[in-house]
């Protein structure tokens, strides 16, 4: 059976919540997902109306975190308007065809979910590293994490994601330091 929108439908109306962690049937192990799906298929059944509903909250409030994530990020590096280059950068993901195929083909509300369990837990970590919040939210981070890894595996690049900006920062620092070093360093070499 092909294990789209429809291929879930089918799956739910015969299926129990016990079947959540086997994936009805489905060899990927995406059980926080299906948690979520199935959740959504008790509370409203089929209905196509109530499903556009929620997929189209989910994609705003992704929106809006991608939107917060952003702009706290370019305030702590001191980027001019902050929040216009966040305003359109979470509108173009917003009406991006990748992520708006989550509100037209109900098929795909794991990229969805995916991308919210991503900015949840970077937000996570950024209170912790820049706000000094408690190791509660580097707990936080990993939970969601996993959570994230068990909607889809596409999250197993966020530890490559996150490690990114650190290692250019270290490479700005060593950069910089190399560069103070040679500057003091070269007096002492001139010719007479």
């Amino acid at each position: 059976m092909v294990h789209d929108f429809l291929g879930w439908i089918i799956k739910y109306q015969n299926g129990s919540w016990s079947e959540v962690w086997t994936g009805f049937g489905y060899y990927g192990l995406h059980p926080i997902f299906h948690i979520i799906n199935y959740g959504t298929f008790r509370a409203f059944g089929p209905d196509q109306l109530s499903w556009c509903i929620v997929f189209a909250l989910l994609q705003g409030l992704t929106s809006f975190l991608l939107f917060s994530t952003l702009q706290e990020i370019f305030r702590k590096f001191h980027i001019n308007q902050a929040w216009v280059i966040a305003l359109l950068a979470s509108v173009c993901f917003m009406i991006g065809p990748y992520q708006t195929e989550t509100v037209t083909w109900k098929a795909c509300m794991h990229y969805i979910l995916s991308a919210m369990f991503f900015l949840l837990a970077l937000r996570c970590l950024m209170s912790h590293m820049w706000n000094g919040r408690g190791r509660y939210m580097i707990v936080l981070h990993h939970i969601l994490f996993i959570a994230s890894l068990l909607t889809l595996e596409i999250n197993l690049v966020t530890p490559f994601v996150l490690m990114a900006p650190n290692v250019l920062l270290i490479l700005v620092s060593i950069f910089l330091a190399l560069r103070k070093l040679v500057k003091a360093s070269l007096p002492h070499f001139r010719v007479p």
